[in-house]
């Protein structure tokens, strides 16, 4: 990240890196839907079994509790989560527009839009924070779940395949920009920098 931030050029292939933001956008979005009531998937769960005495006199103390307070700050979560997410989106909206209107070169490169690095890799370093949180609040739910299950107060569920997460390819495209700022081979960013439909794919 430091290369790309230090980087005096542009950073390559933006329409990639536009098809990059619009799908983290719409992760974003399942993301804050997931978790916007609590009458739906694991959240309808930990409501079921506190709402039910029989379930809820059987649990431990603690994790009885720690179900109580997940809860109490789902709203304060996702409060947080949308403020950013206004952020996020006004500011990705900023810079496509200035991306698709402002640049005279359609070749595929960011020069004549006047786009830095340092402006794409922050852009990217919110959205991937965004996604790390969700994934977070996801993890601590999935494990009040698992603990539930050894309860036998929700009834157990296997997971069948679950596809690359969008913090991932996240990930995975700061560290080729990265490698692309300072790739002295010209042609190079296009050994490095994986198209978002196909090379994310495991």
């Amino acid at each position: 990240l430091s290369l790309i931030s230090s980087s005096s050029g542009s950073p390559p292939f933006k329409w990639d890196i536009l098809e990059l933001l619009e799908e983290s956008r719409d992760a974003l979005r399942t993301i804050r839907e997931t978790h916007s009531s609590s009458d739906r998937g694991t959240w309808r769960e930990l409501c079921d079994v506190l709402e039910s005495e029989q379930d809820a006199s059987t649990l431990p103390v603690g994790l009885k509790q720690q179900c109580e307070d997940l809860l109490s700050r789902r709203e304060v979560w996702l409060g947080d989560f949308d403020a950013e997410l206004r952020a996020v989106l006004a500011r990705g909206r900023e810079l496509r527009e200035r991306l698709l209107f402002e640049d005279v070169d359609r070749a595929g490169w960011f020069s004549a839009a006047g786009v830095s690095p340092l402006e794409v890799t922050r852009l990217l370093e919110r959205h991937l924070d965004m996604h790390q949180r969700g994934a977070r609040l996801s993890r601590q739910l999935q494990m009040l779940s698992r603990a539930l299950r050894q309860q036998g107060a929700v009834s157990s569920r296997r997971r069948a395949f679950q596809a690359r997460t969008m913090g991932e390819k996240l990930q995975t495209s700061l560290v080729c920009l990265a490698a692309v700022a300072v790739a002295p081979v010209p042609g190079s960013s296009e050994m490095w920098l994986p198209p978002p439909t196909a090379g994310w794919v495991r």
